[in-house]
């Protein structure tokens, strides 16, 4: 079943009015709807937590070409790991997993195996922590190519920067950088004392992300401050007053973006960019009166010089990248738990177990 509502604003074009065409994933199950991951020639979305189910619709028409119920306990769509291949994460007794869905067939390849639960990608394989190191998995069969020994075994790999991993030692403070080609440890810190010399630190476990650069990974801590730290080192390269919070910053051309606070704000959320060399805050504005509301950003698109971001409010908000300033926003009532691009659309999912599309309509 489709049907139409009308809302203001544009995605692509500013003179446009928008319609938002709902497409219904799971008309039946009420869900929290994981996705949209777009592929060449479909998007995948699925429900988190309470279905089994994952959906392929067709990249242009948005017409359904095949409904798969997973052999797990649930299952959602994570990303594409190929043109055809679809990387799915999965719920089973014990805990979590991924597994490998064929695209064009709906046919599960394999999984969800031991404890992968990382997308982390070397060598053309994915990477899977095992007790004494890391193991490389053949994607398209999901059985392990090879085993490499890591000194601290019971590590946990928390990011990955091309050969390099950056690995927390369990039920410690301890981190320390890896290198997959060489086998060796390049650096051993206590990471929570040294950031805690610059900050003040309310826990004990630091949340680590991605930045664009690859000698650089980003710390998050409740301040609010943001800090990049080396890859080589473990070193504190700068720190910037303002938190990227809620979820993980949008790495774009050298800029990271994203939903925060600052130092000073009177609490507030605000749009935030900074440089990723420095720290520099580019921008730091405000939200406008309607987003005031606003609360725990989710994942963002980014595509035309534009970024999209929903919020677990139900607010779908689409930033300038240039000014910051707000290009327009909907409060669309239902929990917004993703966005992606196809073919110049904004896509959504929705708690309600609908996939949103905003396309322009003259």
């Amino acid at each position: 079943m489709v049907t139409f509502t009308s809302v203001q604003p544009l995605w692509t074009k500013l003179r446009l009015k928008k319609k938002v065409r709902i497409v219904s994933a799971h008309p039946s199950v009420p869900v929290v709807l994981a996705g949209p991951i777009t592929g060449r020639d479909g998007i995948y979305v699925g429900g988190h937590w309470e279905s089994k189910s994952i959906v392929k619709f067709d990249r242009h028409a948005l017409k359904e070409i095949w409904r798969v119920t997973a052999p797990f306990e649930s299952a959602w769509p994570r990303a594409m790991w190929s043109e055809d291949m679809v990387l799915v994460q999965a719920t089973r007794p014990g805990g979590y997993g991924l597994s490998m869905l064929d695209g064009g067939t709906g046919r599960f390849l394999w999984g969800p195996e031991g404890p992968l639960t990382s997308s982390a990608v070397w060598r053309g394989c994915l990477l899977d922590r095992y007790e004494g190191g890391i193991n490389l998995i053949d994607p398209v069969s999901g059985v392990v190519k090879e085993a490499i020994p890591v000194p601290r075994g019971s590590a946990y790999m928390t990011l990955q920067r091309g050969s390099r991993l950056i690995c927390h030692i369990q039920e410690t403070t301890t981190y320390f950088g890896f290198d997959l080609a060489s086998g060796e440890v390049l650096w051993e810190r206590d990471l929570v004392a040294d950031i805690a010399k610059h900050v003040k630190l309310n826990e004990r476990f630091l949340v680590l992300e991605h930045a664009t650069s690859p000698d650089l990974f980003l710390v998050t801590p409740r301040g609010p401050t943001t800090l990049a730290l080396s890859v080589v080192d473990g070193s504190i390269v700068w720190q910037a007053p303002v938190m990227l919070n809620d979820y993980r910053p949008a790495a774009h051309e050298g800029r990271l973006y994203g939903a925060g606070s600052s130092h000073g704000s009177d609490g507030w959320e605000h749009f935030i960019a900074l440089d990723e060399k420095d720290g520099r805050i580019i921008y730091d504005i405000p939200y406008e009166e309607q987003l005031r509301p606003c609360y725990y950003a989710k994942n963002t698109t980014i595509e035309q010089g534009k970024l999209a971001l929903g919020f677990e409010s139900g607010h779908l908000v689409v930033f300038d990248l240039a000014t910051g300033l707000l290009v327009w926003s909907q409060d669309l009532k239902k929990s917004i738990w993703g966005t992606a691009e196809a073919d110049g659309r904004l896509l959504a999912t929705a708690a309600d177990g609908n996939l949103l599309v905003f396309e322009d309509r003259q």
